[in-house]
């Protein structure tokens, strides 16, 4: 703002940008309020601005004094902070520039500065607000996908993993019937679980299944390094859980 380097349009699209952020802070699986959204945690590239490059054109840092709900929370705070700060960049702008900002554009981005939390109760209704002046749609919604619970060769439904998944299945479930056991009975049907259990949680693990290895960032990361050891490290306690639980007969003869 202070450089003068940024037309009205850009402005627009920037704070466009900062409340796409924010609608997807506020729909959340857990929704978050930023809390102090003003001109210092908005960071803006410039040069994706003007696509130049490919990378995000915005970012909104510090979220300090954030606040996190379980099911829904109140956006209106949030709201007035993006208007105030419109507001303070288009009079920083204002004041450095030596030319007069007017037309339908500036007047219709002044309206959403001063009236927007009265005039948009969603986030969704303010982007449009701010699309619409530059000729732009709100962004589709993006909703959360659902996980699959169809078994690692069937997701994709395609024939070919499905025939060789069910080999391979089938070929788990043989094993786990022939192989010799140590007891009879109910305890020999339990053994033979924990067997198919431990040969199925191989391919669950590297295929992914249910989103198990998601939550382990550095094992999704670009170092092959971490995604070895992480891996490995996978390996030996899938083996080491299950052959516990294999052994739990045992251990309760013993106690």
């Amino acid at each position: 703002m202070e450089s003068q380097s940024v037309t009205a349009e850009e402005l627009t699209l920037i704070f466009r940008e900062v409340c796409i952020i924010l609608e997807k802070l506020h729909k959340s699986a857990k929704p978050i309020a930023h809390g102090d959204v003003s001109a210092k945690n908005i960071l803006v590239d410039m040069d994706a601005i003007r696509d130049l490059t490919k990378n995000q054109k915005v970012y909104l840092v510090d979220f300090n004094r954030g606040t996190k709900q379980h099911l829904r929370i109140d956006i209106s705070q949030d709201m007035k902070d993006c208007c105030k700060t419109l507001r303070q960049c288009m009079d920083s702008l204002v004041l450095k520039s030596i030319t007069e900002f007017d037309g339908p554009l500036w007047e219709g981005l002044k309206d959403i500065a001063e009236n927007g939390p009265v005039k948009f109760t969603t986030d969704r209704q303010m982007i449009s607000g701010l699309g619409m002046l530059i000729g732009k749609r709100a962004p589709r919604r993006e909703n959360p996908k659902k996980k699959s619970y169809a078994i690692p060769g069937f997701r994709t439904k395609k024939l070919w993993k499905m025939i060789i998944a069910s080999f391979v299945y089938i070929f788990m479930v043989l094993i786990a019937i022939n192989v010799d056991m140590d007891y009879e009975g109910i305890w020999n049907v339990y053994e033979r679980l924990c067997a198919f259990g431990l040969m199925f949680s191989y391919p669950a693990w590297f295929c992914n299944y249910m989103g198990v290895r998601d939550k382990y960032s550095w094992l999704n990361g670009k170092s092959v390094v971490k995604k070895l050891i992480g891996h490995f490290i996978a390996v030996v306690a899938i083996f080491g859980f299950w052959m516990m639980m294999i052994i739990a007969p045992d251990l309760l003869k013993i106690i």
